[in-house]
């Protein structure tokens, strides 16, 4: 016997009767399903056919997102500027400028890295002169990211990258090497030759009055 069920748009993305599925993924797309448990992934451009009791359609994602995580297979977009940071098995890939598919579930990204200048605030820096006078202050360092694998292995935090911890551990590290500059430092005689100065300015002025 035949069953009519429902009339549906041929230029719908997905056109489901029991088991069988016809996709059609629309240009600037990518299809996401899964087939027996396993991740799939469908090209737009095509029309998809298929008789499968296992098969899920999930829906399409724009290839523009810079990020597209799919059951194991996550892609990766890396824009001009950034370096892509992943780990493969627990070593350290640094994937350069383009689209990565890393389809191994062992293969995890980390996330981006700046490879342009940035400007980091370091803010409230106290700390004592080698001649015990106490100092107060705010600095800014500006930093270029020219080896993406050292960086992230020296102060990325390794396996567990954040950009946050990376940019918090270079802060730290720029307080703790002004701190020591500084302690290494004397200031006694500036002030006091500032001071004279303003001193005999004071009175120079008086006596011209």
């Amino acid at each position: 016997n035949f069953d009519m069920v429902q009339v549906v748009s041929s230029t719908n993305e997905h056109i489901q009767c029991g088991s069988k599925h016809r996709i059609i993924v629309h240009a600037g797309a990518v299809g996401l399903a899964f087939d027996n448990g396993r991740a799939v992934l469908l090209e737009a451009g095509r029309v998809y056919n298929i008789d499968s009791a296992t098969f899920k359609f999930i829906g399409s994602r724009s290839v523009n997102k810079e990020v597209i995580t799919h059951g194991s297979i996550t892609i990766v977009t890396v824009r001009s500027g950034k370096h892509g940071i992943s780990f493969d098995d627990g070593r350290l890939v640094v994937l350069p400028e383009g689209r990565h598919i890393l389809d191994k579930a062992t293969h995890m990204f980390g996330g981006f890295l700046p490879a342009g200048q940035q400007t980091l605030r370091i803010p409230n820096i106290t700390c004592m002169s080698s001649d015990n006078i106490g100092l107060k202050f705010d600095s800014a360092l500006t930093i270029i990211v020219v080896d993406a694998k050292k960086a992230v292995l020296m102060l990325g935090g390794g396996v567990d990258f954040n950009l946050h911890v990376f940019h918090r551990t270079i802060v730290e590290k720029a307080q703790l090497a002004l701190s020591i500059i500084i302690g290494n430092s004397r200031f006694h005689h500036g002030f006091q030759a500032s001071t004279m100065t303003t001193t005999n300015d004071a009175e120079e002025a008086k006596g011209n009055a």
